[in-house]
């Protein structure tokens, strides 16, 4: 994906590429963020990202439940993407 999007890439280049790929996509999930570094291991969320896209990337059986992955692309106050970072979620009975 950073191939595709590198840092620096606008918003609507973000927007038009996750549109391509047939992604469903949510404007409101900074939330998520967050959540995502935590469980990547990964640094702290810099201070310049002030919005979020996520892509809903889908998701896949594991024992007795699914997991669903997402993708959310952070963007600074000018709308240029400063990093990606994946969210994998685990919906298990």
């Amino acid at each position: 994906m950073l191939k595709k999007t590198p840092p620096g890439t606008s918003k609507e280049q973000v927007e038009r590429y996750i549109a391509k790929e047939g992604w469903p996509i949510s404007r409101d999930s900074a939330g998520l963020l967050p959540r995502s570094v935590k469980q990547g291991g990964g640094p702290r969320v810099p201070n310049a990202v002030q919005n979020v896209l996520m892509a809903d990337f889908g998701g896949y059986f594991i024992f007795l439940g699914t997991r669903e992955v997402y993708g959310l692309w952070g963007f600074n106050a000018d709308g240029h993407l400063v990093d990606i970072w994946i969210l994998k979620e685990n919906d298990v009975l």
